[in-house]
C-alpha cells in the first residue's frame, strides 16, 4: 500500500469532492489569504453569473463587493480578518440587473500544516426566494405554502418557545405525522431527549443573536434510523423586524458524511502504516549497523592473530643475532679500548640501543605469547598492591602522589596472577611517564551489576560488551594527571607499535599486549581521556562468585 499524500491545492480536485463541490445546492467559493479565487462551483455561476473560468484568479473583493462605498462596502473588511466562521445576510447585483438576496458564510481556512491562515470558504447561498416568500407571507400565507412544499428539503417553522407552527410535508411525512397532530408540539415530543435538547438550544441561539445557524448533526425521526443532515435556522420577523420564531431547513447527507468519515479513517491508517514503516526501517538500519561494527571486529581479530604470528617469527628471528651482539658488546668493555672516551660513549649508545632492541623482541613474543594460562580465584585487590610494590621507589623518585580506594569486599576473580600483575604494571609505567613533571596516580577497585541501559562512551575505544545484564563484574581503574592520550592515536591504541612516548620510554607494545591477556580472561580493558585532564584506564573481570 502506497501511501496518498494530499495538498491543499489538490484536495478539492479529487474527483470525489469535485462531485460534491459542484453538486451542491450553495455557491461555494474558495479564496488564498491574497484574496484570490481559488474555487468556484456550478452554483456560483448560477448565483453570480460568472463562470468557473471567468471567475477563478479574479479577486474575491472585485466580484463579491465591486463597489466599497457601496452599503455592501462592510464585507471587504469581514472576509480580510476572517479568524471565525461569520454568517450574514448579503445583497447582490448581478451584471444582469438582477437582484439577490444571499446569506452568505465566511469560513476561515487553516493551513495543512496548522501554521496561519489558508485563505477563506465564501458559503453564498441564494435566499433571495426564501426572503420574498417571507415578505410577501405577510400579504399570502398561501404563497408561502406554495413555495416551501415544493423544495426537497425539510422546512419548519417554531414559535418562541420552541412549538412548531408549520412544516412542509417532507418534515411531516419523516416524523410520521399530519401538519395539524405537528402543530403546537416540540422536538422532545419526537426525537431522544439529547437530540431535542441540542435542537433546542440551536433554536435559542438563533433569537438570541438573530443571525443565520448552520450545522451539521445528528437526525433520527421515530422508527428510523440516525442519519446526518445539513441544517440552516434563520430567525423570523414580524413587521417591525422584533424576532417571533424561527424557520429552518434540513437536508440528508448521510452518504456524504459516511464517505468523508471513511477517508479519514484511511489516511489515519495509512499514517500508522507509515510509522510502523519508518520503525521497520530504522531498526533495520540499526541492525545493519551492528553487523557492520561485528564484521569490523573480526577483521580486526583477525589482522591481530596475522601480526602475532607475524610477531613471533621476526622476534626468534631477531633473538640470537642480538644475543651474540650482546656478547660483542660485553667482551668490549673488559678491553683496553674502554679507555678511549669516545670509543666507550659509542659502546655505551650500542649497548643502550641493543636494550631498546631487547625490549621490543621480548614485548613481541609476549603479545604472541600462547592463549594457555593458568586461572585460579584470586583477589584482585592483592594482585594490584604487588604490582605497585614492585613501582613504589619509581613513584616517589619521579614524584607520583599515590591514592588508593580499594573495596574491601571484593568477590574474587578467576585470573593469571602473574600476568594481571604484568598488565598493571603497564598501566603504572603508562601513567607515570606522562606525568614527567609528577602528578596523582589513583586506583580503584569495586564491584558492580551491569544494567540495561550500560552502553560504551563516545571516548572509550573497548566497551562492556563481553558480558550480560545482569552479572556481577570486578572492576579495577588506574586514573592519572597526565596529559591524556592524543585523538589521533585513540582510535589505533591498542594496534601492536602504536604509542606516543619517545623511542626510550617504551615500545608501544603494553596496551596491545594487556587487551590480549584481558581477552584471555574474558574481561575487558578501556581505556579513555578524562574530561578534566589525564587518562582513565578500566580493567572489567567477570566475578568468580556473588558475595
Amino acid at each position: 500500500m502506497h501511501e496518498v499524500v494530499i495538498s491543499e491545492d489538490e484536495f478539492c480536485d479529487l474527483n470525489f469532492y469535485r462531485a460534491i463541490f459542484h453538486g451542491a445546492v450553495n455557491a461555494i467559493i474558495g479564496a488564498d489569504k491574497e484574496g484570490k479565487i481559488r474555487y468556484w462551483n456550478k452554483a456560483a455561476e448560477k448565483i453570480f453569473g460568472l463562470t468557473e473560468s471567468e471567475a477563478v484568479g479574479q479577486n474575491l473583493e472585485t466580484i463579491l463587493d465591486r463597489d466599497e462605498k457601496s452599503e455592501n462596502g462592510f464585507l471587504r473588511k469581514a472576509i480580510k480578518n476572517c479568524d471565525e466562521t461569520q454568517t450574514f445576510d448579503y445583497e447582490y447585483l448581478r451584471s444582469d440587473g438582477e437582484l439577490l438576496k444571499l446569506t452568505l458564510t465566511v469560513i476561515p481556512v487553516p493551513r495543512g500544516d496548522g501554521k496561519g491562515k489558508w485563505g477563506v470558504a465564501v458559503i453564498a447561498r441564494n435566499v433571495t426566494a426564501q426572503k420574498n416568500a417571507e415578505e410577501k407571507l405577510r400579504a399570502s400565507e398561501a404563497f408561502y405554502h406554495s413555495l416551501v412544499e415544493t423544495l426537497p428539503q425539510n422546512i419548519f417553522r417554531k414559535d418562541l418557545n420552541g412549538r412548531f407552527t408549520f412544516a412542509n410535508k417532507r418534515f411531516c411525512q419523516s416524523l410520521g405525522v399530519k401538519l395539524e397532530e405537528l402543530v403546537g408540539k416540540t422536538d422532545f415530543d419526537f426525537y431522544p431527549p439529547e437530540l431535542a435538547n441540542k435542537y433546542k438550544n440551536d433554536d435559542l441561539l438563533v433569537i438570541r443573536t438573530g443571525k443565520t445557524f448552520e450545522t451539521i448533526e445528528e437526525n433520527q425521526p421515530p422508527g428510523g434510523s440516525k442519519m446526518y443532515v445539513q441544517v440552516c435556522k434563520t430567525p423570523i420577523r414580524d413587521a417591525d423586524g422584533k424576532i417571533i420564531g424561527i424557520q429552518g431547513i434540513f437536508w440528508d447527507i448521510t452518504e456524504q458524511k459516511i464517505a468523508k468519515d471513511k477517508l479519514i479513517e484511511a489516511n489515519q491508517e495509512l499514517e500508522k502504516r507509515k510509522q510502523e514503516l519508518t520503525k521497520a526501517l530504522n531498526e533495520l538500519e540499526k541492525s545493519h549497523e551492528e553487523l557492520k561494527a561485528a564484521q569490523s571486529l573480526l577483521i580486526q581479530a583477525e589482522k591481530m592473530e596475522s601480526v602475532g604470528r607475524l610477531a613471533a617469527g621476526v622476534a626468534h628471528e631477531v633473538k640470537n643475532p642480538l644475543a651474540i651482539i650482546q656478547s660483542g658488546i660485553d667482551y668490549l668493555r673488559q678491553t683496553e679500548i674502554m679507555k678511549d672516551e669516545t670509543i666507550a660513549t659509542v659502546i655505551q649508545d650500542m649497548r643502550e640501543a641493543l636494550a631498546r632492541a631487547d625490549g621490543v623482541v621480548r614485548g613481541m613474543l609476549d603479545f604472541a605469547a600462547s592463549q594457555e594460562i593458568g586461572l585460579h580465584p584470586e583477589n584482585l585487590n592483592a594482585i594490584v598492591e604487588t604490582a605497585l610494590n614492585l613501582l613504589r621507589h619509581d613513584f616517589n623518585r619521579n614524584k607520583i602522589t599515590l591514592v588508593k580506594n580499594l573495596s574491601q569486599s571484593l568477590p574474587e576473580v578467576l585470573a593469571d596472577r602473574t600476568r594481571i600483575e604484568q598488565v598493571f604494571v603497564n598501566l603504572f609505567l603508562n601513567s607515570m611517564h606522562a606525568m614527567p613533571n609528577g602528578g596523582t596516580l589513583t586506583v580503584r577497585t569495586y564491584s558492580r551489576t551491569i544494567s540495561p541501559d550500560e552502553a560504551p562512551d563516545e571516548t572509550q575505544m573497548w566497551g562492556l560488551r563481553r558480558f550480560e545484564v545482569g552479572e556481577t563484574v570486578v572492576i579495577a581503574e588506574v586514573e592519572d594527571t597526565g596529559t591524556g592520550i592524543p585523538k589521533e592515536i585513540m582510535a589505533r591504541l591498542f594496534e601492536p607499535f602504536c604509542t606516543s612516548k619517545k623511542s626510550s620510554k617504551g615500545t608501544g607494545l603494553g596496551l596491545a599486549v594487556a587487551k590480549k591477556i584481558m581477552e584471555m580472561h574474558g574481561g575487558e580493558i578501556q581505556i579513555m581521556n578524562r574530561p578534566s585532564g589525564g587518562v582513565l584506564a578500566r580493567l572489567t573481570f567477570r566475578a568468580n562468585y556473588k558475595k
